[in-house]
């Protein structure tokens, strides 16, 4: 265990809740699985993969406006942080992902590969045409 992971492991077993009030669309929050697995509860926006990730009144709270969170803050300790920890469990243990993983691997080699065969190396006959800068403007550059 390595001193950062000693501290995040810290932190959330002190904390209510995790807040993730992010307004973009996050791919995917290791964060939130970190939390949950440690029996934390998830509040956050309800974009990107955070409703994939959170069950919202299971495992967090969801909201559509940043001006609903506060009061869902106060209904974190309304969830059951071995509802988390199971969902972590459930979902997203190392030997599942792996599992995942391996199925995603194993359908990309079944594809066929598109080639193109190379029957003439030789450069174009018509070449792009270049790109000029008046010279006043190409001494501003310099």
């Amino acid at each position: 265990v390595n001193a950062e992971r000693a501290e995040t492991l810290g932190l959330l077993a002190q904390a209510r809740c995790l807040i993730m009030p992010i307004r973009w669309n996050e791919p995917f929050g290791m964060v939130m699985i970190e939390a949950m697995a440690a029996g934390v509860p998830v509040v956050g926006l309800r974009r990107g993969a955070v409703p994939e990730l959170v069950r919202h009144g299971v495992t967090g709270w969801l909201a559509d406006d940043p001006a609903e969170l506060p009061d869902l803050l106060h209904r974190a300790g309304e969830l059951d942080p071995q509802d988390c920890v199971g969902h972590v469990r459930a979902k997203f243990s190392a030997s599942l992902m792996a599992q995942r993983y391996e199925r995603i691997y194993r359908d990309a080699l079944r594809k066929p590969v598109l080639r193109r065969r190379i029957t003439d190396a030789r450069p174009s006959p018509v070449p792009a045409p270049a790109l000029r800068m008046p010279e006043r403007r190409l001494r501003q550059v310099r």
